[in-house]
């Protein structure tokens, strides 16, 4: 680990690698969200991405890695592709649940009272869809970030899991279990230093609204 931070090729792999999942995972994501807000305000919108949801929530990760190389050829954008795949499905079923949730009693007399409609936003449809959102995609970010190290072994020429793959082909086992653990040290560290922080400073907030 020591000889990898030397030359720069530590920070270099693991910032492709971060980049790389906080794209798909913020497409992903955002994309889940509108669709999962959608599909429970709207019966049409429902029916149209019912099926969708189902083929990628059945469709293992490694397939959907395998048939993205087929399409797009090996590179960092397959990698982007899996981490989407898996993700917006996930936050597309979590946000329809939450929005379906909202208690009917209270947005109908805030209608009633004419509130504002960003103080209903504030203090009826973030408490209720906010703490489920955001436990789903803390979870979807730290699998994401393992579906990302997996594509790249699979897939790409550079990052971390790229990495893994190429010690591996050349038997250098010193650097394999070196970057194994830089892998779990980078996992840990984001759960810690992010996904964390990030939920706490939001069951505040709901608290406080």
């Amino acid at each position: 680990m020591g000889e990898l931070a030397a030359d720069g090729t530590l920070f270099t792999e693991l910032g492709t690698t971060l980049l790389r999942v906080l794209l798909g995972a913020g497409i992903g994501v955002l994309a889940g969200v509108v669709a999962g807000a959608a599909s429970a305000l709207s019966p049409t919108a429902a029916g149209a991405l019912d099926p969708p949801r189902v083929l990628l929530t059945g469709v293992p990760p490694v397939v959907v890695v395998m048939m993205a190389m087929i399409w797009l050829g090996p590179g960092g954008t397959v990698v982007i592709l899996a981490v989407v795949c898996v993700l917006l499905p996930q936050a597309l079923v979590t946000t329809e649940d939450a929005v379906r949730r909202i208690d009917p009693g209270l947005t109908e007399m805030s209608r009633a009272f004419r509130v504002p409609w960003h103080w209903r936003v504030r203090h009826v449809v973030l408490p209720s869809v906010a703490p489920p959102v955001v436990a789903a995609v803390a979870v979807s970010l730290s699998g994401g970030l393992r579906l990302g190290l997996m594509a790249e072994v699979l897939a790409a020429s550079d990052g971390v899991g790229a990495a893994v793959s190429t010690a591996r082909g050349y038997l250098e086992t010193a650097h394999v279990f070196a970057w194994a653990a830089v892998a779990v040290l980078f996992a840990i560290a984001v759960d810690t230093l992010v996904l964390r922080p990030v939920r706490r400073r939001t069951s505040a907030w709901l608290e406080a609204a």
